[in-house]
């Protein structure tokens, strides 16, 4: 049995990483994302790092721990939300729409709206947060803004939490100022650590059933917290997260675990 792990995109390091973590233990290779050194086999486990087209691998392997299926329910910001509400109406998730109309009434009201033009856009792209008595863009998705104390990045694999991260401030580099400095992402002066950092159960709780809601084996949630409400909020599952360090091994005692469990190791 070989597991191979297929990236999205070939400049992703993360999965070149992982691959060598994981062929301490399994045969483990890693496939171009445009097949150009894979050709399928009935003893093949494919971890799918991202990838919503897999359709050149046709149906010649084993398993396929991520299905193209799930990923594609996950990186769409707005299909991510509707399979949340149809299938886990628990999972909380930002009140959302498509109307602008709609969401013009949320900033009368005085509500902050996020609003993204890019329903697939990564590392906070595509994202604009409009003050009550700002001007409203043409978007392709709306969410109410939700005050947050924290930010969470939850691991989770087969059902349970491998990894939590928290976002923090870099000490150093460019800092986003004003209204922008509310969305913490990496070019907003954010990053993740996981030193003392424990997040709430509920918080937890949330990027499992998020995970879950996607028909997903593991993925990487996104959960605000608020201290005030004690309310967490999930805001994306990431298919293809970036990992270094502590991250790439949890991962691969993860996919050794999963592997062995259900296919075993030769």
């Amino acid at each position: 049995m070989r597991v191979f792990l297929i990236p999205y995109n070939d400049r992703v390091s993360a999965t070149r990483d992982l691959r060598r973590e994981v062929n301490k233990t399994l045969d483990c290779w890693r496939a171009f994302a445009n097949a150009r050194n894979y050709r399928s086999s009935r003893d093949h486990v494919i971890i799918n790092w991202g990838n919503s087209d897999l359709g050149w691998i046709g149906a010649n392997f084993r398993a396929m721990v991520n299905s193209p299926v799930a990923v594609t329910k996950a990186i769409s910001k707005l299909r991510f939300f509707e399979e949340c509400r149809l299938r886990n109406p628990n999972i909380p998730i930002p009140t959302y729409t498509t109307d602008t109309r709609e969401a013009q009434k949320w900033l009368n009201k005085g509500k902050r709206v996020v609003a993204r033009s890019q329903l697939t856009g990564r590392a906070g792209h595509g994202i604009t947060l409009v003050e009550p008595g700002g001007v409203l863009p043409q978007v392709l998705l709306y969410t109410k803004y939700e005050p947050k104390s924290h930010e969470y990045r939850v691991h989770v694999f087969n059902g349970e939490v491998i990894d939590v991260q928290q976002k923090k401030r870099r000490k150093e580099g460019p800092k986003a100022q004003g209204v922008q400095s509310r969305i913490r992402s990496y070019d907003n002066g954010w990053v993740f650590v996981r030193q003392g950092v424990q997040a709430p159960a509920e918080v937890l709780d949330a990027a499992m059933q998020s995970v879950a809601a996607c028909n997903l084996t593991f993925g990487a949630v996104d959960v605000g917290w608020s201290l005030q409400k004690e309310k967490a909020t999930v805001y994306e599952v990431n298919t293809a997260p970036g990992i270094e360090g502590t991250t790439i091994i949890n991962y691969s005692r993860a996919i050794i675990k999963y592997v062995t469990e259900n296919f075993g190791a030769g």
